[in-house]
């Protein structure tokens, strides 16, 4: 796991060795940072020093238990909600891994998933999850309930929605794997507008690690004609920092 600053600045790293398949971040209250590890069915903590605090989960399909856990998300009670993808549900824990509900199960219906990926909270506690597999974006309360469904695979709205974030005026984000850009929706489900990509450089940090790197300057090589710098080429995890700025992880 990295540590950066907005404006490049690396200031350290962590977790060497301790992951097979890290996926999703969040942080606490506290400021300390959790880890979904989606091979290890496992979710890691650190304090605010990198140093390892805890570590809880397991394979299987019980209370507790994960297959293939993505997506994590806090809410104001620090209580935190796990993406538990292969089993098609989301789980809920206090921050000491101690679990609390599980809701949703295999199927398009209402409230059933298909492989989702990405969770977020918004301000009134309700909870966004990117449904990857049935191509739709579900709102549901912090209980579980149904709140509202957009987005699907018709006339190619989304396509593998991978990660769900919303902003300050309740508008929402999801980064659209398959369609290569992110959607925008207004807070009731209707189209806003969608985001390509418009960069013009590598940040800091990118170029650090390409240049850096013969292996990563090989796979830029590969794809930099295919896919140009300014372009998604498949956006998976997207956030949305306090200043309302748009933060997005592009996979090659």
């Amino acid at each position: 796991i990295g540590k950066v600053t907005m404006d490049d600045q690396f200031l350290g790293d962590f977790g060497h060795s301790e992951f097979t398949w890290p996926v999703a971040l969040a942080v606490d209250s506290e400021g300390n940072l959790f880890c979904s590890d989606e091979h290890l069915n496992t979710v890691v903590s650190y304090n605010e020093d990198g140093e390892r605090i805890g570590e809880w989960g397991e394979a299987g399909s019980g209370e507790g238990q994960f297959n293939g856990p993505n997506g994590i998300a806090f809410d104001a009670d620090d209580n935190l909600y796990v993406v538990d993808s292969g089993n098609n549900r989301v789980q809920k824990f206090t921050k000491d891994g101690s679990f609390l509900a599980s809701f949703g199960s295999g199927g398009s219906d209402e409230g059933q998933f298909s492989s989702p990926w990405g969770i977020t909270i918004d301000s009134n506690g309700d909870l966004f999850v990117a449904d990857w597999g049935n191509d739709r974006v579900q709102k549901l309360s912090a209980g579980g309930t149904h709140l509202l469904t957009f987005g699907s695979a018709d006339g190619g709205e989304l396509d593998h929605p991978a990660s769900v974030a919303v902003d300050s005026d309740g508008d929402v984000y999801v980064s659209d794997w398959g369609n290569k850009r992110i959607q925008i929706y207004e807070p009731d489900g209707n189209v806003i507008t969608a985001l390509h990509g418009d960069a013009v450089e590598f940040s800091a940090w990118a170029a650090e690690v390409i240049n850096a790197n013969p292996d990563a300057q090989k796979a830029y090589r590969r794809v930099q004609d295919k896919s140009p710098i300014g372009l998604f080429n498949r956006p998976v995890g997207i956030v949305i920092d306090a200043d309302d700025n748009l933060i997005v992880t592009d996979s090659t």
